[in-house]
């Protein structure tokens, strides 16, 4: 059967220096539907402003939806400053498999989205592919990766230094047991500034835990393999009147995992409103939706979540362009017919880049919302 493998990743990258996470960690495991595992592990993090890697550490989780779809997240931080800052990151991906080999080996291809920011006010942009063999259900696994990503409008780096990296991947894993694999995985970065006019390189090593033993908790929990979509428009107005109104226009794929709780996740677009500046943002989340109550046709129902938002310039005023978000809500959903619902919801939202409540540079956005929507 042909799959091509695909991952969409969007990263997020903050602290007193800007690291990233060049490691690929590809699956030792074939993740069959409602499957999931869990990745942690040491490894060297290389930096973006300097010359210097960090002693790093790192959890990476994958889950299934389908034979075809996976869902992944990362978070990793630097081990040298933990005990005066935070150096790290997180990132998200959705996988697309569309080949496998007729010996248990893939191929793949990576097109990758990441943004660099940290206290100080660095940041950067990046876009990127990477290409990918691996195999899985061994003894011993391997896998291949190479990637490039293109750096621009890098914020007081070398006066808006633009630049590409490259990175050059391999790994292996030894299957422990059943549910357990030891994996390591050496990387080679190279980095060439296009306007600062110099190239550095970096050798990386990981060194990680690859755990599937509760995937069978997963399967014990989904008792129904319900899902449903629901296209919706939110108006958010701001508790601060200093900051601009809100219009987001959002897509979630709801799946019931027990009897009335589900999880979502979410692509949202917000364009503020009542402001000058004409810019957007665009982003993803996960979250649980709960139906604490039902009565015929009628059903009240709790959702809680959070993600990441991008915005095409800084938001709020004197804030960054990447954004977590956290938000809850109370809604009514009618049951129209066997096809489809119409819901009301109540939303609380919050903004902010994580830095705190005190930080200059992060002046948080925290509105209600209402929101119409057709569930189907």
């Amino acid at each position: 059967m042909n799959k091509i493998y695909i991952f969409l990743i969007c990263f997020c990258i903050y602290g007193c220096n800007l690291v990233y996470s060049p490691s690929s960690k590809l699956p030792s495991k074939k993740l069959k539907p409602d499957e999931s595992e869990i990745n942690i592990g040491f490894q060297t993090l290389p930096n973006v402003t300097s010359n210097n890697r960090s002693k790093g550490a790192e959890i990476l989780t994958r889950y299934a939806y389908s034979d075809d779809i996976f869902l992944s997240g990362k978070t990793w931080f630097s081990l040298d400053d933990i005990n005066e800052d935070y150096i790290g990151g997180i990132g998200f991906a959705l996988s697309y498999i569309m080949y496998e080999g007729n010996d248990n080996n893939y191929f793949g291809i990576s097109p990758k989205l990441e943004s660099l920011n940290n206290n100080k006010k660095y940041g950067a942009d990046l876009v990127g592919v990477n290409f990918s063999y691996w195999t899985v259900e061994n003894q011993w696994n391997y896998f291949i990766d190479i990637g490039s990503k293109y750096g621009f409008e890098f914020i007081n780096i070398l006066n808006g230094d633009n630049g590409y990296i490259l990175d050059f991947n391999i790994g292996s894993s030894y299957r422990i047991n059943n549910f357990l694999f030891l994996g390591t995985e050496l990387n080679y970065s190279f980095r060439n500034h296009l306007s600062g006019g110099y190239t550095n390189s970096f050798y990386n090593l990981s060194l990680y835990l690859d755990y599937y033993g509760f995937i069978s908790v997963f399967k014990q929990m989904r008792i129904t393999s319900q899902h449903n979509n629901i296209l919706s428009i939110t108006y958010y107005q701001n508790y601060n009147k200093e900051q601009p109104n809100i219009i987001s226009l959002n897509f979630d794929y709801i799946k019931e995992i027990i009897n009335r709780v589900s999880l979502n996740a979410k692509l949202i677009i917000l364009y503020p409103i009542n402001t000058n500046e004409n810019h957007f943002g665009s982003g993803i989340g996960a979250g649980v939706n709960w139906d604490f109550f039902k009565y015929k046709n009628i059903t009240f129902n709790y959702e809680y979540g959070g993600g990441g938002i991008y915005f095409s310039e800084s938001f709020p005023k004197k804030g960054t362009r990447f954004n977590y978000y956290r938000l809850w809500g109370l809604a009514v959903k009618y049951n129209i017919s066997n096809l489809f619902n119409i819901s009301f919801q109540y939303n609380d939202l919050h903004i902010s880049n994580g830095k705190g409540m005190n930080h200059s540079n992060n002046p948080s956005l925290d509105a209600r919302g209402y929101k119409i929507g057709i569930e189907f």
